[in-house]
């Protein structure tokens, strides 16, 4: 089923911006290491995310 859902997210394509709802579950960071030391990115995780109003995937 998830794998139904993300087919719908790979049919828009990354060629253009689209918007999106979906929703909001929790914050996280991503450590990213380079030679100058340790980069923390802030990330999040979308819920039942639409567009058009139509379910693309579970999560984001």
């Amino acid at each position: 089923m998830a794998n139904e859902f993300r087919d719908e997210l790979k049919k828009l394509g990354n060629k253009q911006r689209f918007t999106f709802e979906g929703t909001f579950q929790k914050t996280g960071i991503k450590v990213a290491s380079t030679k100058s030391g340790k980069h923390y990115k802030p990330t999040l995780l979308l819920k039942d995310v639409k567009y058009d109003n139509k379910r693309v995937t579970e999560h984001l």
